[in-house]
């Protein structure tokens, strides 16, 4: 439990230092959470249950909601994929992870790439900030 407390300090830490450092510059810092193949998985029974079973958790999306509590109290631009993806998968039973035997596991597939360009809040960013983080994965 210590450990993944000091993992939290740190990568809140450095999330904030980044943010913090582009403030002179007049950049722009947008913090995007993209999906893990377990938090999308189209099924009812999907694997996280008994992920979430094995480390005593009760939330798939906890990093994306601790990221988000952060992105609120330091006023950082915001952008979570994971949920709305999740929605989709679940909605039309389709894999947004994953390649031929390995379905459903690893990078974005070419559904995923879409369905992440097509939600609602991607769709207000502008296209090139789209593209950067649409490109972030490849479609191996």
């Amino acid at each position: 439990m210590r450990n993944w407390k000091e993992a939290w300090r740190v990568t809140e830490g450095l999330i904030k230092q980044m943010h913090d450092e582009r403030r002179p510059k007049r950049a722009r810092f947008l913090m995007v959470i993209l999906s893990n193949a377990i938090q999308v998985y189209p099924d009812p029974a999907r694997p996280g249950k008994q992920f979430l079973e094995h480390i005593a958790a009760d939330n798939i999306f906890y990093p994306n909601l601790r990221l988000k509590a952060l992105a609120e109290r330091e006023q950082i631009e915001f952008l979570d994929l994971a949920q709305p993806m999740q929605g989709y998968a679940d909605q039309n039973k389709v894999f947004l992870h994953g390649f031929g035997s390995d379905i459903g596991n690893g990078h974005w597939n070419a559904n995923g790439h879409r369905v992440a360009a097509e939600t609602d809040r991607a769709k207000t960013l502008p296209v090139k900030t789209r593209r950067q983080i649409l490109l972030a994965l490849p479609f191996t």
